[in-house]
């Protein structure tokens, strides 16, 4: 947690057990000049932490906020929303203030992006679930003071407005993805909480260890904007020969036409059994898409339709 500067020193916290306890012992910073933070504006993928200031700079630490360093932000003078993937570590993120601004290097330098609407930033977000394309989160939500919902599909190549909150007089003051993914919250004024239906959901159906692996036809098909689909994973396989802890891991993913990925689905630690997937494809075109189950040698197949 972070809070504006006491005393000269910045409010800083750790818990190391889910928030029952919490501790500022080694998390020292500096006040410098009267600086100070606001309440969205900070992103934690441990052991990586950046938190944003009214002083022209990010503050950024690499190991749990034992040390920190100034990173400037290229003349904006707030950062009021920042956003990194949390289980990437990609060294992509993104921070608003009155502009946007993008990094791929983990902060050491921003560009500033064309984004949509205007009024400062209040928060930013993305989904861990689906697909990442040359080092780049496609998704990115955000809000800025506004009853708009924004949405970028490529990572802030273009934009659209996603959601208009009927009570024009609410304005969204922060956006966030629920770990590991399953939906995006965003809350504002007059009391008004937006849900965006989960994007996906595994459940999983059956503890018996199926005999086989096996991808089941798509529920309904063709489907909007919401299908199931479900499949049968006989044994864990490891994601490298070289992983010491051995980790189970099963890849389901959506291609278009040309080959195209359009969706991971899945990239998770499954044990054998069987799994439902709830896809939400409200984002997607229509047109015919394949989708396909992957565990270890193990590649399976099939067709669906998107009808809007």
């Amino acid at each position: 947690m972070t809070g504006d500067p006491v005393g000269g020193r910045w409010s800083l916290w750790k818990a190391t057990n889910g928030g029952a306890n919490w501790d500022s012992t080694g998390l020292y910073l500096a006040q410098v000049g009267t600086e100070t933070g606001y309440n969205n504006s900070m992103i934690c993928t441990p052991p990586y932490i950046w938190f944003g200031t009214n002083n022209s700079k990010i503050y950024y630490s690499s190991n749990n906020g034992t040390t920190w360093v100034t990173q400037v932000t290229t003349g904006e003078v707030n950062s009021y929303a920042i956003w990194f993937h949390p289980l990437l570590q990609s060294g992509v993120g993104l921070f608003g203030g009155t502009n946007l601004y993008q990094t791929t290097n983990n902060g050491i330098n921003w560009i500033t992006l064309t984004s949509m609407g205007s009024g400062n930033f209040g928060g930013i977000t993305s989904t861990p679930l689906l697909n990442v394309v040359d080092n780049l989160v496609q998704p990115v939500w955000y809000v800025r003071s506004t009853n708009l919902i924004y949405y970028s599909a490529n990572f802030g190549a273009n934009w659209g407005i996603d959601y208009t909150n009927p009570t024009t007089t609410s304005y969204y003051r922060h956006i966030s993805m629920a770990y590991p993914g399953r939906g995006i919250w965003a809350v504002g004024t007059l009391g008004k909480i937006t849900y965006h239906t989960a994007l996906v959901n595994i459940e999983n159906i059956g503890l018996e260890t199926p005999g086989n692996y096996s991808l089941y036809q798509n529920y309904p098909n063709p489907f909007n904007p919401v299908t199931k689909i479900k499949f049968d994973i006989k044994k864990s396989v490891f994601r490298s020969q070289n992983d010491p802890k051995g980790t189970p891991v099963v890849s389901s993913k959506i291609f278009d036409i040309t080959g195209r990925e359009v969706v991971e689905l899945v990239n998770e630690q499954l044990q054998p059994g069987t799994y439902e997937v709830t896809f939400d494809g409200s984002n997607m075109a229509s047109g015919i898409y394949f989708y396909t189950l992957q565990s270890g040698n193990a590649i399976i197949t099939k067709k669906l339709m998107v009808i809007k």
